[in-house]
């Protein structure tokens, strides 16, 4: 409890040490998940680094073959002979946002400035996890093209046939509810065009779920989401990307750290110092190969 003394109250309590770390550690990681786009879409390891370790092995393994059993026969075994695969997640990026605060006692008094300082920290802190993450999928060798010119940022009914046929070329499942496509906001505005994305009586009720981390609607059955880190190549060329179709297991990302907040006070400012980090890494699989595409970016027409 803190107490009144001459001249106002007495702030060399341990009321303040509380009020702090407690309401901003909880802002701060509330803003951060909402404001994560494909971060929130990609695999999390992060309980596999839970009790320590910086690289996380994902194992793949080979596909099996099935073979007809004749009446009376014995099964015949095959020993598995082809090493298995893996891929390594490796943690590898310290990210942080600091602030000093100058005249701590008043902000702590407004929850208002509070929630507004943490919004912007958390942000902040997710905005460089998505622009890693994207980094990643633009890495990708599997391109879908526009149909359109290049320059012409627009998506046509025939680009949706495109899109389908590499899902299901690739063995997957479109409707399974795991594959996502990530826009950018110019390319997303262009499915307002089309009957297929904006009207009612053809979509049904795809547009009534509340708009969650970039969630915008369904188009084919798959989630899209917005993301104003897909902005990759040069605008008006063949090289610009406007988005990414992926299955969330392309994806990965772990946490070894997750977001936290620290604060001590600087008597040299009359401030106090506030810095929140993670400690993450991330991983695209499937983004190359033949038989193993799980991700594509979407381009300007070649």
């Amino acid at each position: 409890m803190s107490k009144w003394v001459s001249g106002g109250m007495d702030t060399a309590t341990t009321f303040f040490d509380g009020f702090v770390p407690e309401m901003w550690t909880e802002g701060v990681r509330y803003y951060f998940r909402s404001n994560l786009v494909l971060g929130n879409l990609a695999t999390d390891w992060s309980d596999v680094v839970a009790g320590g370790g910086d690289i996380v092995h994902i194992p793949r393994i080979n596909e099996q073959a099935a073979s007809t059993l004749a009446q009376a026969a014995k099964i015949g075994w095959t020993a598995n002979t082809t090493a298995e695969g893996k891929d390594d997640l490796v943690i590898d990026t310290h990210a942080y946002s600091a602030m000093l605060l100058e005249d701590v006692a008043t902000i702590q008094a407004s929850d208002d400035l509070m929630a507004k300082y943490s919004n912007e920290m958390g942000y902040a802190l997710a905005k460089s996890i998505d622009t890693k993450l994207e980094a990643a999928l633009s890495g990708t060798s599997n391109v879908l093209a526009l149909g359109n010119t290049a320059g012409n940022d627009k998506f046509s009914k025939a680009d949706f046939g495109t899109i389908v046929s590499a899902l299901a070329g690739a063995d997957v499942d479109y409707l399974s509810g795991n594959v996502v496509m990530v826009l950018k906001p110019n390319l997303y505005s262009s499915l307002f065009e089309l009957d297929e994305f904006a009207r009612a009586d053809v979509i049904g009720n795809g547009l009534a779920s509340p708009r969650y981390s970039g969630f915008v609607g369904k188009l084919l059955g798959i989630p899209v989401y917005v993301s104003t880190q897909v902005d990759t190549g040069t605008a008006g060329g063949t090289t610009e990307v406007f988005g990414y179709v992926f299955d969330k297991s392309a994806l990965n990302i772990a946490f070894s750290k997750q977001p936290r907040l620290q604060e001590q006070y600087d008597i040299d400012y009359l401030g106090t110092k506030v810095v929140t980090d993670c400690l993450y890494g991330t991983k695209l699989i499937g983004g190359t190969g033949t038989n193993t595409k799980r991700a594509w970016k979407i381009t300007n027409a070649a």
